[in-house]
């Protein structure tokens, strides 16, 4: 089955703020969420696509993924070194949701990328890019948060490949201590 996925994580001072586009070949999923580090008020909300229907999605890092219909717009494109970040959910958990971020590419940026070889047929790419300024806001419902260049990073986790069936592996955490934590997908 192909896998395609865009996870964009914003970690700002006050506020993590993320967005994803996925498609699974047979479903797509299109989510958000936001984090207060303080009062630990964590908002999600995500659309079910059947066969990822209105999801656009390129093979490149760096190619546009969109999602458009009449309840929820995501914009993913970068230009000349920027990624910019636009949602427009209107009804996100009871409140519309907006956002608009700007994600800056350093010249000489390093990034991480794997190919996982399953098989002759299969595998999965991953490119990890860390550590990027980014700027902006979001907006929900009466609640506007603003993320300032210095002191807020973009992370994207971009993934394509064709997966087995079934499969597991094993992460490690952010703890600097291996958890071991197996986990098996039925997708």
């Amino acid at each position: 089955r192909k896998k395609k996925w865009n996870y964009w994580c914003v970690t700002g001072k006050d506020f993590m703020f993320s967005v994803t586009l996925s498609d699974l070949d047979y479903a797509g999923m299109i989510f958000a969420y936001y984090l207060n580090y303080e009062t630990k008020e964590f908002v999600e909300d995500s659309i079910l696509a059947p066969f990822g229907s209105k999801i656009k999605m390129g093979e490149k890092v760096f190619d546009d993924a969109v999602y458009e219909t009449e309840k929820c717009t995501v914009k993913m494109k970068t230009r000349d070194g920027v990624t910019e970040l636009e949602v427009n959910w209107k009804n996100f958990n009871g409140k519309p949701l907006v956002s608009k971020i700007n994600v800056h590419y350093p010249k000489g940026q390093e990034t991480l990328s794997v190919v996982v070889p399953w098989d002759e047929k299969r595998f999965q790419f991953t490119s990890k890019h860390h550590s990027l300024p980014t700027e902006g806001y979001f907006i929900h419902g009466d609640k506007k948060i603003i993320f300032g260049k210095e002191e807020t990073f973009g992370c994207l986790d971009f993934g394509r490949g064709i997966w087995p069936y079934k499969i597991s592996w094993n992460w490690g955490g952010g703890t600097g201590v291996s958890t071991n934590a197996l986990i098996g997908l039925n997708l």
